[in-house]
Order: structure tokens, then C-alpha cells, then sequence
């Protein structure tokens, strides 16, 4: 796929994120079901990992072949002060994140998006293999959230 197949893809899943949001409850928002996340939990997890992707897209251009650990929002110790957060905070971090990210991968070269990263299941993977498997976490995450909202 190519860069502006993702770019619209993640553009696209921040109005899908507000609208569920905006048709929802938050007392449906925040119902989980045993042992699962919540909406929220989710919209925490989905806002907090852009923060570090951005962070590793950053690793990945300016070192040499940098190796990620498996990122798990139980064992971040700032995740927890994501959870603590409003729904309209997390949604409105979200959005203003998002624009800088787009911004970020828009302005990105072939080279660059060659530079390659270690995922600690998938091996090397060049800069635009991390996009696609941002880009197809999250839309997880919103087809969990999706659910969710449907009670």
C-alpha cells in the first residue's frame, strides 16, 4: 500500500472515533465487559499509543535500525494517568495528535519510510511496514470500540 492510502485511513478513523463517541452514553462508554477493556480504556490506549508511535517514528529516522519492546498500556507506567482522563479530553488529545502525526508522515520520503526497526515479533520492518501495523491496530481497537457501542 502506499503512504496516502494510510494517511487516509488514519484520517478517517479520527471521525470515526469522535462519532461513536458523540452517539454513545458515557455510561456505556465506560461498561466492560469481564476481563475486557471499556470504550474509554480503549479511547485511553488508542490516544497514549500515538504518543509513542510518533516517538518511535522519531527512533526509527534518526538511529540505525532501532528495536522496539512489544508495548503493553498494563505494564506503561504513564498509561494510567491516560485513563484518568475525560472522554472529551482523550477525544480532543487525540485529534490534535493526530493532525501532527499526519503532518509528520505526509512530509516523508521514500528513503525514510525505507529506514528499518525491530518489532520483537514481525523482525525488520522498514518505516511504512510500522505505519500499516499502526494503522491496522488501531482500526482493532475501533472495531472493539464499535462493538462496545453497541452494547
Amino acid at each position: 500500500m502506499r503512504l496516502e492510502t494510510f494517511l487516509q485511513q488514519l484520517d478517517l478513523h479520527t471521525q470515526t472515533l469522535s462519532d461513536i463517541f458523540a452517539r454513545s452514553p458515557e455510561t456505556q462508554r465506560r461498561k466492560a465487559p469481564q476481563g475486557k477493556w471499556s470504550m474509554h480504556d480503549q479511547l485511553a490506549h488508542l490516544a497514549r499509543y500515538q504518543l509513542v508511535f510518533k516517538e518511535r517514528i522519531a527512533r526509527i529516522l534518526s538511529e540505525d535500525t532501532p528495536a522496539f519492546p512489544r508495548y503493553a498500556a498494563e505494564t506503561d507506567p504513564g498509561f494510567p494517568g491516560w485513563l484518568a482522563r475525560t472522554d472529551e479530553e482523550l477525544l480532543q488529545l487525540f485529534r490534535s495528535e493526530r493532525k501532527t502525526l499526519l503532518a509528520m508522515l505526509s512530509a516523508l520520503g521514500q528513503a525514510q519510510l525505507s529506514r528499518p526497526a525491530l518489532h520483537p515479533a514481525y523482525g525488520r520492518m522498514e518505516l511504512i511496514a510500522w505505519i500499516e501495523f499502526f494503522t491496522l491496530h488501531e482500526g482493532h481497537h475501533l472495531y472493539s470500540i464499535f462493538q462496545l457501542s453497541r452494547g
